[in-house]
């Protein structure tokens, strides 16, 4: 049951603004997750990528806010970048993936970008489930 107190019904409620300003950041992190895709590089498919990114944020920023301001170490933020990065990507060349799941991937991504016509909307969709198999 809502509090008696309308400011508590308010506090309580989501706020639509940033609603709006988390898909909008989303969409951009998936946008340049999927270019990465494209190229080849990604090593996990593009929405377990988005995750990963996600959850390494919130993970950084309390333990940060929760270490005394002396003790505090900046570099766990770029330490945790470089991990992330790391374990998202192939170091392979861009123009060529080399193992099954990132070339998978990459196909994923540019069948979204870009579908054959000559694929019906049910074949474009067992593809893109079969390629989301392989890359696993």
């Amino acid at each position: 049951m809502w509090p008696a107190r309308p400011s508590l019904r308010t506090a309580r409620a989501p706020k639509p603004r940033k609603r709006e300003a988390r898909l909008t950041a989303d969409a951009m992190l998936r946008g340049i997750i999927s270019r990465v895709a494209a190229a080849g590089r990604l090593t996990v498919p593009v929405e377990q990528a988005a995750q990963f990114v996600h959850a390494a944020g919130p993970g950084v920023v309390p333990a940060l806010i929760a270490t005394p301001e002396e003790d505090r170490d900046l570099g766990l933020i770029g330490f945790t970048r470089e991990n992330v990065i790391r374990a998202i990507t192939s170091d392979a060349s861009p123009d060529e993936p080399k193992d099954i799941p990132s070339r998978a991937i990459a196909l994923r991504v540019a069948l979204e970008e870009d579908p054959p016509p000559v694929l019906s909307p049910a074949e474009r969709a067992l593809l893109a489930e079969w390629l989301d198999r392989v890359a696993r």
